[in-house]
C-alpha cells in the first residue's frame, strides 16, 4: 500500500540500474550506475532518459580526455 502515492518515481534507481547494464555491453569500458543513475529516481520515462543520456556523455567525456 502506498502512503503517498505521488512520491513514487515512475523509475526507480533500480529498473535504471538494470537498464545500465543492458546499455553497459555497447560501450568498451564500465557505467558506475552511482555516476548514471539520479538517486531517488525519476518521474518520467522521458526524465529518466534524458538525465541518463547525459550522465553517460559526462562519463564518456572523461575517458576521452
Amino acid at each position: 500500500m502506498l502512503l503517498h502515492p505521488k512520491w513514487q518515481p515512475v523509475l526507480d534507481s533500480l529498473r535504471m540500474v538494470t537498464a545500465i547494464a543492458t546499455v553497459q555491453d555497447l560501450f568498451d569500458f564500465r557505467l558506475p550506475p552511482e555516476k548514471v543513475v539520479k538517486k531517488g529516481g525519476y518521474r518520467s520515462v522521458d526524465e529518466g532518459v534524458s538525465d541518463m543520456t547525459n550522465r553517460i556523455r559526462e562519463v564518456w567525456a572523461k575517458r576521452q580526455k
